[in-house]
């Protein structure tokens, strides 16, 4: 398999995220920084932390028009939520996507967040649409303790196509795609070697994908739909009330610049419990 080496942290990238990284606890906000591939920002975000019981840490995330000083108070909902909140740990291996109280009279979310280690940098996305302009994404870091400024390099090759997601095994096609091309790749979402049959949509989709570019921390979120299924069908159902999901999806898979990406795949099986499946992903 073709090796991959990560470059940690541009220059640019490197400099911003060491003056953004915010030591969990103190008060002072912190600017998000936009991160959404291909997107623009309109808006201005920030964060202000406070340290809760338990080693827990309650975020507090304001966006503003592009002034600076007006708060937005006004968010459409996108995929069920006015805003979902990504969380991952600097080497990629965990992941947390939640969905914070909104408090519409200040504009206000506030999401608590647990099980940071103190030995590790997070970096949170808040992925959020206000009214009357496109998807807005900012990301912030977070950390509990005194952390070197530059993590040293690691490679990342593209994992093997079937992971783990709870009882499921869930297959893609391949983890290599044509660098700067769209791509769609099946999916299978299997248990107990058999296509799973108790699967129901998660927000409105039959799945929920997130994208985090290892080099840039660039982010991008994806709805599979069914397999043959229309991205303006998938949306049609999901508006009448009657998303779909299914053992055979696809994945729409954006022009991605050369380079790995750890990829996120949600399933929810019947009754509400989400599973999430891990894979590397490699442009070239």
């Amino acid at each position: 398999m073709e090796r991959h080496t990560r470059r940690r942290l541009s220059g640019i990238v490197l400099a911003a995220v060491a003056l953004a990284t915010l030591a969990v606890g103190h008060h002072q906000p912190q600017r998000g920084i936009f991160a959404l591939i291909g997107g623009k920002a309109t808006s201005v975000a920030r964060l202000r932390t406070q340290a809760a019981p338990g080693a827990a840490t309650i975020a507090h995330i304001r966006l503003y028009e592009s002034d600076g000083t007006t708060p937005i108070l006004d968010f459409r909902n996108a995929m069920e939520r006015t805003m979902h909140i990504v969380v991952v740990r600097d080497d990629f291996v965990t992941f947390a996507h939640v969905h914070p109280h909104f408090d519409a009279a200040t504009g206000t979310f506030t999401q608590t967040l647990t099980h940071l280690d103190p030995n590790h940098r997070y970096y949170l996305y808040a992925d959020t649409t206000p009214t009357g302009m496109r998807q807005q994404v900012f990301r912030f870091a977070l950390h509990r303790g005194v952390l070197p400024a530059v993590a040293p390099a690691e490679t990342l090759d593209a994992s093997p196509t079937t992971q783990p997601a709870g009882p499921y095994r869930i297959t893609l096609a391949k983890t290599t795609v044509p660098a700067d091309l769209a791509t769609t790749l099946a999916v299978t979402v299997r248990e107990r070697g058999r296509p799973a049959k108790d699967l129901e949509a998660y927000l409105g989709a039959a799945a929920h994908a997130v994208f985090i570019d290892t080099a840039t921390l660039g982010y991008y979120h994806v709805h599979p739909t069914l397999r043959g299924t229309s991205a303006a069908q998938a949306m049609a159902d999901a508006m009448r009330g009657h998303p779909q999901s299914g053992p055979l999806l696809e994945l729409a898979v954006p022009p991605l610049r050369a380079g790995a990406y750890k990829l996120w795949l949600q399933v929810r099986k019947r009754g509400g419990t989400v599973y999430t499946a891990d894979f590397t992903l490699v442009a070239h």
